[in-house]
């Protein structure tokens, strides 16, 4: 039980991470969130990339507050495992 509690942890912690540095990272042209969860939500690689380095709206869209939402409850589900 202390392993995967351990592992749970280990992957909240990165996927809060993860989250913080989405605007940070796509600034350097990277994005760590899965591309498969982007695409889930409809939303390209070039609009994430672009809404760093522009005023873009991105941040306001449903889609997005959608895919944020998503990864928040994985999150939030991870550190529930770990407890």
């Amino acid at each position: 039980q202390t392993i995967a509690a351990a592992m749970s942890l280990g992957v909240a912690f990165q996927l809060t991470n993860i989250l913080r540095d989405i605007g940070e990272d796509a600034q350097r042209g990277r994005i760590y969130v899965p591309l498969e969860d982007l695409r889930r939500f409809g939303i390209t690689e070039e609009e994430v990339l672009e809404a760093s380095k522009t005023q873009s709206s991105l941040h306001q869209e449903q889609k997005w507050i959608d895919f944020m939402e998503f990864q928040m409850a994985r999150c939030e589900e991870e550190y529930q495992k770990a407890k």
